[in-house]
């Protein structure tokens, strides 16, 4: 990846930082040792050390990880911002206060392991952050693009979570109305990209890990996707939070 590359954050992922606002207290981070897996370019790990907590991230993608220390070079100087080069090393960190996958789930194929296997790191009382794309009714070649296995219907997840010994604080669904309009667009460019890709030797951990980084910085994009233009779309989700109209849910528990 190139110095000069910029990430530019998609709709939904702007919509999901504003939904997280609404369902996590200002101080929810705040003295909390909190541990992100696959950060991406590692803008909620910023949010974390804004707000007071120290974050730690692992992350598959190499790429991601030189891109995120880039960003945030000046976060990791300080200590506020960790990035755990080994998942095997991440016990040595542990135990967290709180832990937080977005977007991961689903690209995992035994999510119960998984999701038990992060508890083990996880303080009696801690708090477990997830979201993922809800319903298979709305799979499309944006899932196959990006390496998922599945999409989650709200008693799944909720299911999955009883399970693994969690307790559900808050669930809610977001994106609507935006996401129906924008996933749909980025259906129609991926299959266009993908016309161009040679992705039937790629396996879905090798689509998962370009995922998070692979963004549009085109101008128009730019100009369209910024707080000021998505601000309608802001306040237009929340009354449908607790619906289940939205493409992504959104899930606070604890140990």
């Amino acid at each position: 990846m190139e110095n000069k590359k910029v990430w530019i954050p998609t709709p939904r992922f702007m919509l999901r930082k504003k939904a997280l606002e609404f369902v996590l207290p200002k101080d929810f981070f705040k003295n909390k040792k909190c541990l992100e897996i696959g950060y991406g370019a590692g803008e909620i790990m910023k949010i974390v050390a804004d707000r007071g907590g120290v974050g730690y991230g692992f992350e598959l993608s190499k790429e991601a990880q030189q891109f995120a220390t880039r960003r945030l070079l000046s976060y990791v100087n300080s200590g506020k911002i960790n990035f755990i080069d080994n998942f095997e090393n991440i016990s040595a960190y542990s135990p967290f206060d709180v832990i937080m996958a977005f977007e991961v789930l689903e690209h995992i194929e035994n999510d119960l392991m998984a999701l038990t296997e992060w508890l083990t790191m996880l303080k009696d009382g801690g708090h477990i952050i997830i979201s993922v794309p809800s319903k298979m009714s709305k799979w499309g070649i944006s899932d196959v693009w990006a390496g998922h296995y599945r999409r989650y219907e709200r008693e799944d997840l909720i299911k999955l979570c009883e399970r693994s010994g969690m307790t559900i604080l808050k669930f809610i669904s977001y994106g609507f109305p935006l996401t129906e309009i924008t996933d749909r667009l980025m259906n129609l460019a991926i299959s266009k990209k993908m016309k161009k890709m040679d992705i039937k030797n790629l396996s879905k951990e090798e689509l998962s890990k370009n995922s998070g980084i692979d963004r549009n910085d085109s101008l128009l994009y730019r100009i369209l996707f910024n707080d000021f233009f998505m601000f309608p779309f802001y306040l237009l989700q929340w009354p449908f939070f607790y619906t289940n109209f939205g493409t992504g849910y959104i899930m606070v528990a604890k140990k």
